[in-house]
């Protein structure tokens, strides 16, 4: 895909996959609950292809 690890935010609500992925120097946010990741999404800028 072409990033790199370290600018890659993965979400997941399993701690073991959390872990590998810090392992490998990804950022991470463990989703203990949906409004986890509902506020960390809200947080971000995330830039659409203007399709929508």
């Amino acid at each position: 895909m072409g990033f790199a690890c370290r600018e890659i935010t993965f979400l997941d609500d399993n701690a073991d996959n959390i872990a590998g992925a810090e392992a490998v120097g990804m950022q991470t946010v463990h989703v203990t609950h949906p409004a986890v990741a509902e506020r960390f999404l809200a947080s971000v800028h995330v830039a659409g292809d203007g399709s929508s």
